[in-house]
């Protein structure tokens, strides 16, 4: 891949090193805050909360048997 643009000095090339590497890092991190976000919903919210698992069974179950 032929980069779109050539870098002026060290110092830009390592800054945008860097910048992708966060952007790489903090897409890593994306499952971890959805787990997160599940469990706390789950904590905060326990009779109001239904989990993904929890809606398939109650679409499956709506659909009825399938032919």
């Amino acid at each position: 891949m032929k980069p779109k643009f050539k870098c002026k000095s060290n110092a830009q090339k390592y800054a945008i090193r860097a910048y992708y590497a966060k952007k790489k890092k903090a897409k890593k991190q994306e499952p971890d805050a959805r787990e997160r976000y599940m469990k706390v919903m789950a904590e905060d919210f326990p009779k109001d909360f239904i989990s993904d698992d929890e809606w398939d069974y109650i679409e499956a179950m709506a659909r009825g048997p399938e032919k």
